[in-house]
C-alpha cells in the first residue's frame, strides 16, 4: 500500500510550460434485471481488454429485452460513474454485509491508494517502464529474498498490496478462483475476506462507528501506510465523503438510522463518444496548474514529493489540462496534483539539455492508459479535429505563440465546438482559462493533437 504524504516543497511563480517529443515509447499493457444486493454478477461484465477494467455489458442486456434500465426493487438507486470498478467493489462490499459508512470508509481508503481502483496498476515499474501488468502477469515473478524467498517490491492493485505474505494469499486466492491476480473479480473478493480477518474490521464492528472513525480505522488497521498523518487522515476522510454522498447524498456526520439496500446502476460503459457535458458540468473541473492547492507541488520524476523537476505551476500544463479532460470524462475531482503526480513518475516530464523541458508527447497516451480511457493522435488540421469534437471526442492539444498557447509551449483541452469555435479549456491564464477560439489560430499555432475519450 503506497505510502505518500501530500506537501508544497517550493514556490515558482511562472505560469507556462513546454513540451517535447521524445522517440516513441510502448506500454504495457444472471439473473433477471437488478436486484438490492446481486447488481454486478458475473453474467453482467465484460473484460475491457487492455487494463481490465469491468464495465456494463449493455449489448447483454439489450439481448434480453431488458434495455439498460435499473430497477430499484425498493431499495436506493445509486448512478455510478465511467468508472465502474467501482459499482463492482461497493456492491460486493455491501453483500458482505458492510454499511453504506463501512462502504464509503473502505472506499475513501482504497482511492488513497488507486484513485482509479485499476486492479492492474503497479506503485513501480515493470523493467518495460509500465505501472500496468500484462496480461499472463504473476505476482511472484517479481520477488527478492523474503521470509519465504519471495516478495513482492512494490503495491498492487485495488489496495496496492505489498507486503510479501498478503501478496502471496492475493496470487493464491486468485489461482484458487482461476483467475489472474489482476482480475478485479479475484482482488475484490480477497479484499472482502482479508478485511474482516483484521481487528475491529468485521461488519458488525465497523458499522458501529461514524464515518471519521471508520475511515480511521481501516486507514490504521488495515492500510497502514508508514505516513498516518492528519493531512492524510483528512484527505481518506474526504475521499469517504464523496462516497458517501454519491450513494446518500447526506451529511456522512449524521448517523442513517437504517442503511438501506443499495441498487447500484451503471452510468456509462465502454463506448466512445459522449460530449453532451453542460458548460456548468465542464467549468466546475476547469483548473489552474497555479492553484495554490497543488500549484507549488514537484513535477518530475520523484512525484509531487520530490525534489528533481520543477512545480506544477511552472511546468504543469500537460498533467493539469489532462486532468481536465479525465474530470469531465469521468464527471469526478481528478485533480491536477494527482495527474501530475502518475505523469511524473511515468517519466513524462521531459528532460533535454540539461533542464526540464515541461511535458513529453507521450503524456497524454500515457495517462490514458492510466484512467482508462481512449487516446488516439490526430492530425493538426481544422477537419480531423472538428471531426473528433463533433464525434464528442476532446482534444488534448500543445503549441506555440499566440493564446490559448504561449510562446515557450503550452498544453491546453480543446473541450467542445459550438457556433463554428472551439472552446479551450486553459490551466495557464486566468482571464482565458475558458474561452472559444477560431480553428485557424489554433492550428496555425499547435504542434501535436491528442484525441481523448471514453
Amino acid at each position: 500500500m503506497n505510502k505518500k504524504v501530500v506537501k508544497p516543497l517550493f514556490l515558482l511563480s511562472f505560469a507556462f510550460c513546454l513540451a517535447f517529443l521524445p522517440p516513441l515509447a510502448t506500454f504495457a499493457d444472471d439473473g433477471e434485471g437488478y436486484n438490492a444486493i446481486n447488481v454486478w454478477s458475473e453474467s453482467k461484465l465484460k473484460r475491457y481488454a487492455e487494463d481490465n477494467i469491468l464495465y456494463y455489458d449493455d449489448q447483454f442486456e439489450e439481448e434480453r429485452g431488458e434495455g439498460d434500465e435499473c430497477i430499484s426493487n425498493g431499495g436506493v438507486a445509486i448512478d455510478i460513474d465511467a468508472s465502474d470498478n467501482i459499482g463492482y467493489i461497493m456492491s460486493k462490499l455491501k453483500e458482505a454485509g458492510y454499511s453504506v459508512t463501512s462502504i464509503a470508509a473502505i472506499m475513501g481508503n482504497l482511492k488513497a491508494e488507486n484513485s482509479t481502483h485499476n486492479p492492474r496498476l503497479l506503485e513501480k515499474a515493470l523493467p518495460n517502464g509500465s505501472h500496468i501488468v500484462p496480461d499472463g502477469f504473476i505476482a511472484y515473478d517479481l520477488s527478492k529474498s523474503g521470509s519465504d524467498g519471495k516478495i513482492y517490491n512494490g503495491g498492487l492493485g485495488i489496495a496496492q498490496w505489498t507486503y510479501w505474505s498478503r501478496v502471496k494469499s492475493l496470487q493464491e486466492h486468485a489461482n484458487n478462483l482461476g483467475e489472474p491476480v489482476y482480475s478485479l473479480v479475484a482482488q475484490t473478493s480477497f479484499l472482502v475476506q482479508e478485511i474482516q480477518g483484521y481487528d475491529g474490521l468485521s461488519p458488525s464492528a465497523l458499522n458501529t462507528l461514524n464515518m471519521r472513525d471508520a475511515t480511521n480505522r481501516v486507514l490504521f488497521n488495515y492500510e497502514n501506510p508508514e505516513v498516518k498523518s492528519e493531512s492524510v487522515q483528512n484527505t481518506r476522510y474526504n475521499y469517504a465523503t464523496e462516497y458517501y454522498t454519491r450513494l446518500l447524498g447526506e451529511n456522512p456526520d449524521e448517523p442513517t438510522p437504517e442503511n438501506p439496500d443499495l441498487v447500484i446502476c451503471p452510468e456509462g460503459g465502454g463506448g466512445t463518444g459522449g460530449g453532451n457535458w453542460s458548460d456548468e458540468d465542464i467549468q466546475k473541473y476547469i483548473y489552474l496548474q497555479g492553484d495554490s492547492r497543488w500549484g507549488n507541488l514537484n513535477y518530475g520524476p520523484d512525484g509531487i514529493n520530490g525534489n528533481n523537476g520543477t512545480s506544477i505551476r511552472e511546468s504543469g500544463c500537460g498533467p493539469s489540462s489532462f486532468a481536465t479532460i479525465v474530470s469531465i470524462l469521468k464527471n469526478q475531482y481528478i485533480y491536477p496534483s494527482e495527474t501530475a503526480d502518475i505523469a511524473g513518475r511515468g517519466g513524462q516530464h521531459c528532460y533535454k539539455d540539461g533542464s526540464w523541458c515541461g511535458s513529453n508527447h507521450s503524456i497524454t497516451t500515457y495517462l490514458g492508459n492510466y484512467y482508462g480511457v481512449n487516446t488516439q493522435p490526430i492530425s493538426i488540421s481544422i477537419q480531423s479535429i472538428q471531426a473528433a469534437l463533433d464525434s464528442g471526442q476532446m482534444v488534448h492539444i500543445v503549441g506555440t505563440g499566440s493564446l490559448p498557447f504561449s510562446q515557450g509551449g503550452h498544453y491546453v483541452a480543446i473541450i467542445k465546438s459550438a457556433n463554428d469555435k472551439w472552446w479551450v479549456a486553459n490551466s495557464g491564464y486566468t482571464a482565458h482559462k475558458w474561452e472559444a477560439y477560431d480553428p485557424i489560430t489554433i492550428v496555425s499555432n499547435a504542434r501535436y493533437a491528442v484525441a481523448v475519450w471514453n
